[in-house]
């Protein structure tokens, strides 16, 4: 088996669990590479990985949901399922705590896991002047106004259907696995991760029933975004799309922004037994 290590790149924690993972794994006969980014700081930890060249078998990511995110960004491309060990805070999408990692891995290497399948949004932003612009996201894409803009009027359409048109801070539109995260703050419902649902939830509406509204993975959602007053606007004003917390896109006004499932999916390797009920209720203990 060839793994792809990827661990967090600002904690030495997480790149000297690695060598402990690289260790294991080597021992057993596997193959370890890395992505570019993450080279200087393994060997460092005392690893010497192979330079990724697209046939691993696993990618093994050491670090919180943040990791995980932009991880799936650079391996869109190859199809790889992720293993994750939470060196992280909240960690919904890691599968075990760095203290089970080597019961866990064990079971992988003998063949004794499963994948959880999760979908992934994506967007396009179409100017005014025919320029475009497209993302890609496992938990949400966000439209936000800028700290010091005034609201934004949002007209939102499903299918091409005008729904409803309204003034708020911005708009989430989220995946399932999205769904606990800025989408759960703002006080959107959780959905199964399992589902192929989307989630659309206002931030701080200026409207009276200003609810999330859960759509079929099969529509397609719209927005276009009218920016403040010409005196409320300036480079630090703009609103803009932020895309996993990853990527922000400034919008200058007049966008059209698309937003679909992709047909494209990522794989997440499950070792442990807990339900997803009991994961979710342990999560939200910890960070009470």
């Amino acid at each position: 088996m060839n793994v792809l290590l990827i661990p967090h790149p600002f904690r030495g924690e997480a790149a000297a669990f690695s060598a402990r993972i690289a260790q294991v794994l080597e021992e057993r006969g596997h193959t370890v590479c890395a992505l570019p980014e993450s080279l200087p700081a393994l060997r460092q930890a005392g690893v010497s990985p192979l330079p990724f060249a697209g046939n691993a078998n696993l990618a093994a990511v050491i670090g919180g949901d943040g990791t995980v995110l932009h991880s799936v960004r650079s391996l869109l491309a190859h199809d790889l399922p992720i293993w994750a060990v939470n060196y992280g805070h909240i960690g919904y999408l890691t599968d075990c705590e760095p203290e089970n990692a080597f019961d866990a891995l064990q079971n992988i290497l003998a063949g004794n896991c499963q994948t959880e399948t999760r979908i992934l949004l994506e967007g396009e932003i179409e100017g005014p002047s025919g320029q475009n612009a497209r993302f890609t996201a496992l938990n949400e894409a966000v439209i936000h106004r800028s700290a010091l803009s005034r609201a934004l009027k949002l007209e939102l359409s499903v299918n091409h259907s005008p729904l409803q048109t309204f003034s708020a801070d911005g708009l989430i539109v989220a995946t399932p696995t999205g769904s606990t995260a800025y989408n759960l703050s703002a006080g959107g419902p959780i959905l199964m991760p399992g589902s192929e649902n989307l989630v659309i939830t206002p931030v701080c509406p200026y409207m009276l029933g200003g609810s999330s509204i859960v759509v079929s993975g099969n529509d397609t959602v719209g927005v276009r975004v009218s920016l403040p007053p010409p005196e409320e606007d300036g480079s630090d004003r703009l609103p803009m799309i932020v895309v996993d917390g990853c990527e922000k896109i400034a919008l200058r006004g007049g966008e059209h922004i698309t937003v679909r499932r992709s047909e494209t999916v990522v794989r997440l390797v499950r070792t442990r037994q807990d339900s997803f009920y009991r994961t979710l209720q342990k999560k939200l203990a910890q960070n009470l």
